[in-house]
């Protein structure tokens, strides 16, 4: 686990919100890390099934042994995690993505990749989430996913922990 918080605060962009900071880690593949309050990144999936706004973080193992992933192929990889990082409440999930958007003014840098909830909004079963996507660097783009409910079977996530992964 790579908690704690730096002192470097990344900017989003001309007048937008602070992006989250980054975990203090040595960028390795890992599972991923989350934050949705203010006591930092951990990757304990219970601690984080709250309301408050989640953020992921993310280095990935490649998908091919012994095949560094490409860093459009990292951001694409990262951008499926839109819909669990817009609709992860108290509940867990209640949304099935059925369709992700991801636009980039600039390929990621690094190995890390963050994903920051933005909006989320809902009507008679049909929902569109934004998400921000981030490297130590700052904003790389936005996400965007459309999805549909999935109330009946709702994913505790709260059940999972890393060692599932």
């Amino acid at each position: 686990m790579c908690p704690g918080r730096s002192r470097r605060r990344l900017r989003g962009g001309d007048g937008d919100e602070p992006l989250p900071t980054p975990p203090d880690c040595v960028d390795q593949p890992s599972p991923p890390l989350f934050s949705s309050t203010d006591g930092g990144w951990s990757g304990d999936f219970a601690s984080h099934q709250n309301s408050h706004r989640k953020t992921a973080w993310q280095n990935f193992p490649p998908l091919v042994a012994g095949e560094e992933m490409s860093p459009f192929v990292r951001a694409a990889v990262m951008a499926e995690t839109t819909s669990l990082v817009c609709h992860w409440g108290s509940a867990g999930a209640g949304f099935i993505n059925i369709d992700t958007t991801l636009a980039l003014i600039r390929l990621p840098r690094g190995t890390g990749l963050g994903l920051r909830a933005d909006n989320q909004r809902s009507n008679a079963g049909i929902s569109v989430g934004t998400a921000t996507m981030f490297d130590r660097d700052g904003y790389v783009g936005n996400c965007t996913v459309t999805a549909i409910a999935n109330s009946r079977r709702q994913v505790d996530l709260g059940a999972l922990n890393n060692d599932d992964m």
